[in-house]
């Protein structure tokens, strides 16, 4: 009995420690909104003709994966030019 309360309060501290550790996720706010039009105007100048009308209008996998690369969880478009990333 004695061991499995050792073995718990291991855990429990160990638990503890690494959620108070700083990551650079956690540095983010919940919500992050990038608007397209302002951020991606230079890409979808410099992109082929066929890749530029997905760049300059906000689409889920797009929005997804820029998302995913600023380290949020997941991206959503909440419009046609605002691209919505959360934790």
């Amino acid at each position: 009995m004695r061991t499995i309360i050792s073995f718990f309060f291991a855990m429990l501290v160990a638990l503890l420690i690494s959620q108070s550790v700083v990551s650079e996720e956690n540095q983010h706010p919940d919500v992050f909104d990038i608007e397209y039009p302002a951020v991606f105007r230079h890409v979808a100048n410099e992109a082929e003709s066929a890749v530029a009308p997905a760049a300059r209008s906000c689409t889920n996998h797009i929005c997804h994966r820029l998302c995913r690369a600023l380290y949020y969880r997941t991206g959503r478009c909440i419009s046609s030019t605002v691209c919505r990333c959360t934790r």
